[in-house]
C-alpha cells in the first residue's frame, strides 16, 4: 500500500468551479463532510454568521497562528457542534437509510477512489 498524500497548496493543482470550488491534485486524500438540510436550522446559521462577522471585524488580516486557530474553531467548529446536536429529522439514524448511503460510498470504491473510512451520523456524514 502506498503512503497517503494530502493536498499541498505549493504543488500544481486545478481549481474547478461549480456550486462549490473544487481542488484537484493528483491522487491526494481528501476529507468530506455533508449534512442534511434540516440539520442546520436557519437561526443557528444566522448566529454563526453574526459571530463570524464580528470576529472578522475585530481581527483584521494578517492573522497569527493563534488567530487562525480561533477562526477555525469559531467557524468550522461551530458548524460541527451544530451538526453534533442532532437537530432536525435525523433520518440517517435509520439503519435502512444509512445502508443506502453506505452502498453509494462503496459503489465506486477502488474504481474512482479508494475509500479509507467513513461514518454516517444521524444528521451528517464524514
Amino acid at each position: 500500500m502506498s503512503s497517503i498524500e494530502f493536498y499541498d497548496q505549493d504543488k500544481s493543482h486545478q481549481l474547478l468551479s461549480g456550486n462549490l470550488p473544487h481542488w484537484q491534485q493528483g491522487n491526494v486524500c481528501c476529507f468530506v463532510t455533508w449534512g442534511l438540510k434540516d440539520s442546520m436550522p436557519a437561526y443557528r446559521l444566522r448566529k454563526l454568521e453574526k459571530q463570524k462577522h464580528a470576529w472578522l471585524l475585530s481581527n483584521p488580516k494578517p492573522w497569527s497562528p493563534l488567530q487562525e486557530r480561533a477562526f477555525y474553531m469559531l467557524t468550522r467548529g461551530g458548524v460541527e457542534r451544530c451538526l453534533d446536536d442532532s437537530l432536525g429529522s435525523c433520518i440517517l439514524r435509520r439503519a435502512d437509510v444509512a445502508d443506502i448511503v453506505e452502498s453509494c460510498f462503496m459503489y465506486f470504491h477502488n474504481q474512482r477512489y479508494c475509500l479509507h473510512s467513513y461514518v454516517v451520523m444521524p444528521t451528517h456524514v464524514h
